[in-house]
């Protein structure tokens, strides 16, 4: 298997991954390209290319001071990569914690995206609520969160 090579994130890469045609959708929208863009963090977002190919994004956006929300994004297809793209994951997750001295750091998955809600428990996260109607189209989502 091919190495996971990291670069930092730029909202253009998101454009490049096979992504369903719902999160196509969603990336026409300016608000999510919006967001997207305030995620350009250095040093705290990256994307993981395979030769040329996006295999994932994500980072952690700070909230304030010691809180961030950790955010990821990974192809329809990410099979071949998958164990790769969770290894990496991890350790920039801890890298980023570390560096930028986290306390808290909290991710929301819709709810009835069950292997979002499988990565997150994996990677040490715990369910703390249900956010009703949280997204634009009034998905309810749950917010799992790790502190220190």
């Amino acid at each position: 298997m091919r190495e996971v090579t990291l670069i930092p994130f730029k909202a253009e890469h998101y454009a490049a991954m096979d992504v369903s045609d719902r999160c196509r959708a969603l990336y026409r929208s300016k608000a999510f390209l919006r967001r997207l863009r305030e995620n350009e963090c250095p040093g705290l977002a990256y994307t993981g290319l395979v030769d040329d190919t996006v295999v994932g994004c994500g980072g952690v956006k700070p909230i304030w001071e010691g809180v961030g929300e950790a955010w990821a994004i990974y192809p329809e297809n990410r099979a071949p990569w998958r164990w790769a793209i969770a290894r990496l994951t991890v350790r920039m997750l801890r890298r980023i914690i570390r560096d930028h001295h986290f306390h808290r750091v909290q991710a929301i998955v819709p709810v009835n995206y069950t292997p979002g809600m499988r990565f997150v428990r994996w990677l040490g996260f715990d369910l703390e609520a249900r956010l009703r109607k949280y997204t634009p189209d009034g998905e309810d989502c749950y917010l799992y969160a790790w502190t220190k």
